[in-house]
Order: structure tokens, then C-alpha cells, then sequence
């Protein structure tokens, strides 16, 4: 007994281990339709994302890296500060940074995209734009805006847009200026516009300076490509190869120029200050000059030491000339005081010394006509002529004298004026000429400071230009740009080779999961490795259409394969029959579907084909099912009736189409069916009916649904039961045997239904047509003992 139970442990060991391909071929039959659908539906997508995924193109340069200051070659000195651009690394970062983008932006044209509109997918017109466009922006908010054209004809056009939610709608004529809040735009049509119907639908995109930044961060890579040569790579990835190859090349032709505007950044800034410098100094220098011009203007000399001598000198002068200026002044005021009178006018030697020779001549006339008007007297009178001649002429004379007297006097006076005034000057001149002095020293002092430093700035700027000349960029462009002709994606091999393993993936998936959670039983040796209970033989798999409903395929012309193996159970169960008369056999199954009662009808006719009398009994009392196959069945009595007396036996057996073959329906569906089935009536049925057929087959209820099955069973000689292939649960094995050794069923076996696997397949006895190894002997050989 333990060496039994081991070798049953060993048997569940290797069941539950052991691959089955005859389970797997299954399940690959199985799921094949969903392996073909996935299959196909991987293709479409493949093909769809080749078919309709925008190329993507990488345009890429190699740049070496080498820079070689030769400045020291000349003798000069560079600032030690200067940072060393032979880093890698700061290089890759300085093409990176957003101050570079930007001037990639100022020097690529990338302010307007247009692209073309097609059924699928859009193409940007780079190359071949087909309108130029010129715009003023006059509101921030139409940037990075599509603005769609529509072409009527080569003179008119549609332009539409949206902005915060409003549609903009302008029917338009190109080459026309339109006008409006937003902006100032005027649209013209070039050589490359295709009046054909597919090149009619445009939009084009303002670009933001934020949006061009972004665009170029997100699409450009730098990257070293060999350390130790200072190489890098440069590379660009984008939908118009035209455009990323233009992008690449304008990278590296701004980063040259770049780079050596920022390897001579340094002096170029210092020779910018002493440029500033110089001009500051050069101004200092003209202003100096131009002071010493006004100086020597204003002051008629540069020697200021002489100037204040002389102008003690001058201010001497001034004061005696101003001396005798008072004096002449006062003595024309004695003077003139003393003609006032028509006398005659009595010199000093003063007045010969201050009046001029004209004066005195007319003054001594004056004086001699006195004398003769006197001695006229003598002779004449004053009434005469002559005395009033003499008088008439002495007083003209006396008027000229003293009018003359008036103007000398204030002529003497301004004389005065002027002097004071020019002594005035020369007082202040002189109070201010030390200082004077002492600015023009100083002045000369810095002049001549300023005009050192100008030398010393022009010496300094010859000596940055040659170090500026001096600092070589090696940098250089070992592999340009070109137009690239394989896109970087989508790439078909790869999609579709990447389709093929997740179809792969996705088949082996299914068929695991489908293996693991396959629990039906599969053929004849699956069904062996999970019981011991003999089986009696197999149905072949019927495909008919009708095969839903349980129907006679068996007649005496029959050579099917499912005549072939009924008629091999019918043999097997000849050896297996207790009795050769009178015997009862239940068909029975777990669960309703599995065949049943198409078995028990089948082995009823293959019986009734030998000779043997049969009764096909329909023992579901619940549902029954031979009134559907067999339309003289009625319904309305059968077992049912019998059972409770209401009928008699006889008058409830009909006969079948095939002779030897007696039906006997269920009846009515009684409300107690167990306890009709246990009653002695149900004893004295079968006892009446041994004794009139050779065998009687039982359709039972299932015994997994109800518990009439059970008790039907235990009235029968031989029990039957049926097991369909690819529908029964393997669960449901060990529920049999429970019940097998619950019930101790004497002569319980199985029929396997609906078999499609070959594998193990017979027609024989027991295990099947050959031995399995390590398999006990065969249920026959074990009957014959």
C-alpha cells in the first residue's frame, strides 16, 4: 500500500511538472485567431506609423578645437587673467548657452515659418517658401500664432487666424498692405508657388524670439567626440533637412567668428578704452591749446613777470599823464573863467604850454583887434561902420576862442575819463595776473602731463593690436554639414522589427497565459494522467453545425469515424457488462453540454444495430431532452407518470425510426424528482423493464447541477460517465473519483467526447491501443484478473 501511494505522489509530482504538448497545441489552435488578428494589427500600425510618421532628419559637423596665442613671439606681455578657452567643456556649454542662440537667431532667417497643409500631415516650406511675407508687429499676441492661406488665385487669397478665441477672417489681395491692430502685413507670391490643387492651403507661424530659443535648446545637440584631439560634434534634428543642414552650418560658421571675437574680447576691450581714452585726452589737449591761444590773445604775451613790470610801468604813465590831464583841466577852467568878458585876454606862460599855437595866434588877434578897435575911437565913434566892423569881427573871434575853449576842456575831460578808465583795467589786470600766472603754469604743467599719457596710450594700442593680431584660433571644421538623406526616425526595419518581437512577446503571452490557465481536459492521456478510472473509449470531435442539439448519427451503413468508435465502446462494454441481459447503464456528466446525452443515444443505437432489444430512458426529470430529438415523445406522460401510477409502462414506451430501440421519455417535470427516483416504484420500474430489454440506458441529470444524477446512478449495473475534450474541467476529475469512493460505484468509467487531438486516440480497451511506461496495466487486464 506504500509503495502505491508513493508511486501515486510520484504520478501527481510529474503531472504537475511535465509540459504537455498536446495541451499547448491546443491552446496555439486556440488563440491562433487572436495570434493572426494581433499579427495583422501590428502590420497596419507598423506600416501606418511608416507610412504616416513625419520624417525626422539629423544634420551633424565635427569641430576640432585648438587654440595657439603667439603674442609672446612678439615680446609682449598678455593679461594673465584671460580664461583659457582650451576646455571642452566650456566650449560645449558656450554653444549651449541662450546668449549664442540668440545670435543664431539674429543671423538665421528664422522669424516666419510657412508650411504647406496636407491630408495628414504638414510640411514647412524652408526651401521653397511660396510667398514672401513683410510684417510690422504692432501687438505681441499674434506671435507663434498660425495664420492659415487659403489660395482663390494667383491675385487673391484668404488669410484667417485666431486670437484669445476670436476668428479673424480677411479676404485679400497679394502684394497688398493690410493693416490692422495687430500688425502690418503684406503678402507676395514667389517662383516656387504651385498653382496646382494640392499647393493652394498654407499657414505660416510669426515666431517669438522665446519660442525660436526654445526650438533650437530642445533640437540642438553638442557633445565631445574625442577627448584627446578636442573634437566635438554638433548636431541638429529636425523635420526639413534643408533647414537643420542650414542650422548647423550657420552654428558653426557664427561660432568661428564667434570665437575669435572672444578669444580677442580682452585687448579688443582694452584697445576700445584706450580708443576712449585717447579721444578723452586728445579733447584735454585741444582745450589747453585753444587756452593758450585765448591767453596769448588776451594778454599779448606769455612771459607775465615781464607783463606785471610793464604794467607798474603803465600804471606810472597813466598816473602822470592823469596828473596832467587835471591840471590842463583845471587850468581851462581858470582860463576859461577869465573870458568871460570881452577883454582882453592876458596870457601866463601856463597857458602857452596847455593851449594849442592856433589858440594863442587867435588870441593874440583877438587882443591886437582890441587895440584897434581902441584907437579907432579916436578917430571914430561907436555908431560909425567901422567901429561896428571892428566889433562885429572881434566878437566872432571871441566866440571861436571860447568855443573852442569849451571843446579842448571836455576833450581834456574824456582824455581824463580814459585814463582812469585804463588805469581801472590795468589795477584789476594787475591784481589778477599772478594768478593768472599761476593758472598758466599749471595749465602748461598738465598740457604737458595730457600730452605724455597720449603718447604713452597710443604706444599701449600699438603693442593690444599686435597681441590682438597675435591670438590664433585653430578651430576647425573637420566634417561640415551636409544634407542628410536617411531620416534619424521613423526607420522601417526597426518599427517593424520592433512590431515582430512585441508580436512575439504578445504570443507567448497569450499561449503562457493560456497554457497556465488551460484547466480542460485535452485527450485520452490527459484525461489518464489525472485518474485511474478506466475509459472505455473516445468520440471523435463532430463538427455539424447542428451538433447543438444531441441527434442519431449512427445507422447500419454507418463508416464514419464516430460509427468506428462507437462501435469500439460498444465492444468494450461488452466486456464489462455484468449481465448479458437485463443490464441498466447511466450516462452520466458532470455539467450540462458535455455530450451526454448524444452518447447515450448514439451507444443505444449502436447497440440496437447488433440486435440487442434497448430502452433509451430520459432519467432528467428536470429537463429532459429526448422529446426534442424524438417528436412521438410526447411530454405529457413518461417515467414522471409512471412513477406516481398514472400511467402504465407500456403505454409510455414508444418506438424509434431504428428498429430495436425503444424511447421512454421523462414526462411531465414533476416538483419532487429525488423522491420519485428513490420510491420503490421507481425499483418496480426497472425491475419490469430487466426482464423485457437487454440493456437499458439511462440519460441522466448532470451530477455537478443536481442530486438526482447520483441516485439514478446507483440504480444502474454499469456507470457511464462522459467526459467532453477541451469542455470538461480538469477540476471535475476529482470530484468523480470523491464521488466514485464516496458511493463505491462497482463499474464507473469514462467516455471521452468530442476528442480532436490523435494522440493516444483508440478504439481499444483500457489505457488505449498501446501501453503507456510506467503506467499500471490496462483496466481490461485488471478486469480479466
Amino acid at each position: 500500500m506504500e509503495d502505491i501511494k508513493y508511486i501515486k505522489e510520484i504520478e501527481e509530482e510529474e503531472r504537475s511538472i511535465s509540459f504537455d504538448p498536446d495541451k499547448l497545441n491546443v491552446i496555439f489552435k486556440k488563440f491562433l485567431p487572436w495570434i493572426l488578428l494581433t499579427f495583422l494589427t501590428l502590420s497596419i500600425g507598423s506600416y501606418l506609423i511608416v507610412r504616416y510618421t513625419k520624417p525626422l532628419f539629423e544634420a551633424e559637423s565635427i569641430l576640432k578645437l585648438d587654440i595657439k596665442r603667439d603674442a609672446s613671439i612678439l615680446g609682449l606681455n598678455y593679461d594673465e587673467e584671460e580664461q583659457s578657452f582650451n576646455s571642452l567643456s566650456s566650449e560645449i556649454e558656450l554653444l549651449k548657452s541662450r546668449l549664442f542662440f540668440n545670435k543664431i537667431i539674429d543671423a538665421a532667417k528664422l522669424d516666419v515659418s510657412i508650411y504647406t497643409i496636407g491630408n495628414f500631415l504638414v510640411d514647412e516650406r524652408y526651401y521653397n517658401p511660396p510667398f514672401n511675407i513683410e510684417y510690422i508687429i504692432n501687438n505681441k499676441v499674434i506671435y507663434d500664432k498660425p495664420f492659415r492661406v487659403d489660395v482663390i488665385d494667383e491675385i487673391n487669397y484668404h488669410l484667417s487666424y485666431n486670437i484669445a478665441g476670436i476668428e479673424y477672417y480677411k479676404e485679400c489681395r497679394f502684394g497688398e498692405e493690410i493693416a490692422t491692430d495687430h500688425y502690418i502685413l503684406k503678402i507676395d507670391l514667389t517662383e516656387h508657388y504651385d498653382p496646382g490643387p494640392r499647393d493652394d492651403e498654407f499657414f505660416f507661424i510669426l515666431n517669438s524670439r522665446q519660442s525660436l530659443l526654445n526650438y533650437i535648446e530642445e533640437n540642438i545637440t553638442v557633445q565631445p567626440l574625442n577627448l584627446n584631439a578636442n573634437t566635438i560634434q554638433i548636431s541638429f534634428i529636425g523635420y526639413n533637412r534643408f533647414k537643420i543642414r542650414d542650422m548647423v552650418n550657420a552654428i558653426d560658421t557664427l561660432y568661428l567668428k564667434y570665437t575669435r571675437e572672444e578669444k580677442t574680447l580682452a585687448n579688443s576691450q582694452k584697445i576700445l578704452f584706450i580708443d576712449q581714452q585717447l579721444a578723452s585726452t586728445e579733447q584735454k589737449l585741444t582745450d589747453f591749446e585753444d587756452y593758450f591761444e585765448k591767453f596769448i590773445i588776451d594778454n599779448q604775451s606769455v612771459d607775465l613777470q615781464n607783463n606785471l613790470a610793464e604794467t607798474i610801468v603803465i600804471l606810472s604813465q597813466l598816473d602822470s599823464q592823469r596828473f596832467r590831464v587835471l591840471s590842463k583841466i583845471s587850468h581851462l577852467k581858470t582860463f576859461q573863467n577869465n573870458i568871460d568878458s570881452l577883454n582882453q585876454i592876458n596870457l601866463s606862460f601856463a597857458d602857452y604850454q596847455i593851449l594849442p599855437q592856433s589858440v594863442i595866434e587867435e588870441i593874440t588877434e583877438f587882443n591886437n583887434l582890441l587895440e584897434k578897435r581902441e584907437s579907432i575911437l579916436i578917430s571914430y565913434n561907436k555908431n560909425t561902420q567901422a567901429y561896428r566892423k571892428w566889433s562885429a569881427e572881434i566878437n566872432s573871434l571871441y566866440s571861436r576862442i571860447k568855443s573852442f575853449i569849451e571843446g579842448f576842456l571836455v576833450d581834456s575831460e574824456d582824455q581824463l575819463k580814459k585814463i582812469n578808465a585804463r588805469k581801472v583795467t590795468l589795477e584789476k589786470s594787475f591784481i589778477e595776473l599772478p594768478s593768472k600766472n599761476t593758472d598758466y603754469s599749471k595749465s602748461q604743467r598738465y598740457y604737458a602731463l595730457y600730452d605724455e599719457f597720449y603718447l604713452t596710450l597710443m604706444q599701449k594700442k600699438a603693442e593690444f593690436q599686435l597681441a590682438m593680431a597675435g591670438t590664433i584660433t585653430d578651430f576647425k571644421i573637420l566634417s561640415a554639414a551636409s544634407l542628410p538623406e536617411v531620416p534619424l526616425k521613423p526607420q522601417p526595419w526597426l518599427i517593424y522589427g520592433f512590431a515582430l518581437v512585441i508580436w512575439v512577446l504578445v504570443s507567448f503571452f497569450m499561449l503562457g497565459i493560456g497554457y497556465l490557465s488551460f484547466n480542460k481536459i485535452i485527450g485520452l492521456h490527459h484525461l489518464e494522467r489525472f485518474t485511474g478510472i478506466p475509459v472505455l473509449g473516445t468520440i471523435p470531435f463532430y463538427s455539424d453545425e447542428k451538433m447543438s442539439t444531441s441527434k442519431l448519427l449512427i445507422d447500419s451503413n454507418s463508416n464514419s469515424a464516430i460509427s468506428e468508435a462507437l462501435r469500439s465502446i460498444r465492444t468494450n462494454m461488452q466486456f464489462v457488462l455484468p449481465t448479458d441481459s437485463g443490464t441498466i447503464a447511466s450516462i452520466s456528466s458532470t455539467v450540462s453540454g458535455e455530450g451526454k446525452t448524444f452518447t447515450g443515444l448514439n451507444i443505444s443505437a449502436v447497440f440496437a444495430l447488433s440486435g440487442k432489444n434497448v430502452l433509451l430512458m430520459d432519467m432528467d426529470l428536470r429537463k429532459p431532452r429526448l422529446d426534442k430529438i424524438f417528436k412521438n415523445v410526447s411530454r405529457e406522460k413518461g417515467i414522471s407518470t409512471i412513477l406516481i401510477g398514472k400511467d402504465n409502462l407500456e403505454d409510455c414506451i414508444v418506438r424509434s425510426d431504428l428498429e430495436n430501440l425503444d424511447i421512454l421519455g421523462s414526462g411531465p417535470v414533476p416538483p419532487n424528482p429525488s423522491e420519485l427516483i428513490m420510491g420503490k416504484e421507481s425499483d418496480e420500474m426497472f425491475s419490469k423493464l430487466r426482464g423485457k430489454y437487454d440493456l437499458i440506458v439511462m440519460d441522466t441529470p448532470p451530477i455537478g447541477i443536481v442530486t438526482d444524477g447520483v441516485l439514478v446512478m446507483k440504480k444502474a449495473d454499469i456507470q457511464i460517465y462522459i467526459v467532453r475534450a477541451e469542455y470538461s474541467k480538469t477540476q471535475f476529475i476529482p470530484f468523480i473519483e470523491k464521488l466514485n469512493t464516496i458511493h463505491e460505484f462497482p463499474h464507473l468509467y469514462f467516455i471521452l467526447n468530442s476528442i480532436k487531438s490523435t494522440r493516444g486516440v483508440h478504439f481499444g480497451y483500457g489505457y488505449g491501443s498501446g501501453y503507456y511506461r510506467d503506467k499500471p496495466k490496462s483496466w481490461l487486464q485488471r478486469f480479466r484478473k
